[in-house]
């Protein structure tokens, strides 16, 4: 039965045959129990839907052929074989390779830098020439990565007042282009004016193509009137 509400009016109780499309509703039927088996539930009525019962997830650990994996290319893996001590990057995003490289005040052991004149195909020298050089330096730098291993160096070299060189600046090869190099001659150069004075004569020998890169610290070129020579013994 409906109970209808009229404004005004006290509400009463229809009963439903007098209501216009309304029907008697079919005859309530108790719900299966949820742990009968399906072949022990009643049939679905014709006035009924039957919904399916709902199947769990299945974890699949299906083996993937190696040829449908993609190697990972993040320059992690092994080390170059210019020498032990050239060092690829563990840092994850390049972009972050910057400021996670640090310049400090300090000279590379004769292997190191050994390793890093290999890495730039420059001659070997004597392991004993190499150690005497080192102690000779007026300044020396170091880049070392987030995990502390070196991957630029640095010096600065010559008779502490009149001549001084920036020698052997290097930035392993995976490391360039990240201003490592910038800030290993930015820190040689505040030695060198700590070093000398008015007058003093700042040199260095550039490899090929980098003249632009010092340029930009105010090194000139010589000129064909006065050519730069060397002599290796």
């Amino acid at each position: 039965m409906l109970q209808a509400e009229r404004l005004g009016k006290r509400s009463q109780l229809l009963p439903l045959a007098s209501v216009d499309r309304l029907e008697p509703a079919a005859e309530p039927r108790a719900s299966p129990c949820l742990d009968l088996a399906d072949n022990e539930r009643g049939a679905a009525r014709d006035d009924e839907i039957e919904l399916a019962d709902p199947a769990p997830p299945v974890a699949s650990d299906d083996a993937v052929a190696a040829r449908d994996v993609e190697a990972f290319d993040g320059r992690l893996a092994a080390t170059a074989d210019l020498g032990a001590l050239v060092h690829d990057p563990t840092i994850g995003s390049w972009a972050d390779m910057a400021e996670l490289v640090t310049i400090v005040d300090g000279t590379p052991t004769p292997e190191e830098y050994a390793a890093f004149r290999s890495h730039v195909r420059w001659p070997a020298v004597d392991p004993a020439q190499a150690a005497e050089g080192l102690r000779a330096s007026l300044a020396s730098v170091l880049a070392r990565d987030v995990d502390g291993t070196l991957v630029g160096i640095g010096r600065v070299v010559g008779d502490g007042g009149v001549y001084l060189y920036l020698q052997d600046v290097i930035v392993l090869e995976r490391w360039r282009n990240n201003g490592i190099g910038t800030r290993i001659t930015e820190a040689l150069l505040d030695h060198v004016r700590e070093l000398g004075g008015p007058g003093t004569f700042v040199g260095l020998m550039a490899a090929a193509g980098a003249g632009p890169f010092y340029e930009r610290f105010g090194f000139q070129p010589r000129g064909e009137d006065r050519p730069g020579m060397w002599l290796t013994l």
